[in-house]
C-alpha cells in the first residue's frame, strides 16, 4: 500500500478479510459457489514460484518490467479518482 499511497499522496487503509468474510461478501456480490471456492483454494495454493523475477517480460514488450512502485506513479491521476 506504500506505493500507492507514495504516488497518489492519500493514506490508503488496508483491511485483510477472513475467508469467512470474503466468503459472504462474493456471496452477496452474486459469485456462483463454485466460483468463490475455486478462488479460496487458489489463492490458498499460490506456489513461492509466483515471486520469481523472470525475463518474460522485456522478451515480450522489449523493455524491462516496472516496479509496482513505478506503476503506481504512472497511474497516480486513475488511482486518485
Amino acid at each position: 500500500m506504500s506505493a500507492i499511497t507514495s504516488a497518489t499522496g492519500r493514506r490508503i487503509r488496508f483491511a485483510e478479510l477472513t475467508d469467512d468474510q470474503a466468503r459472504r461478501q462474493w456471496w452477496a456480490e452474486g459469485w456462483p459457489e463454485e466460483g468463490i471456492e475455486f478462488m479460496m483454494r487458489m489463492w490458498a495454493t499460490v506456489p513461492e514460484a509466483v515471486a520469481e523475477v523472470m525475463s518474460v517480460v522485456e522478451e515480450v514488450v522489449g523493455h524491462p518490467p516496472r516496479t509496482f512502485a513505478q506503476w503506481a506513479a504512472a497511474h497516480a491521476d486513475a488511482l486518485r479518482a
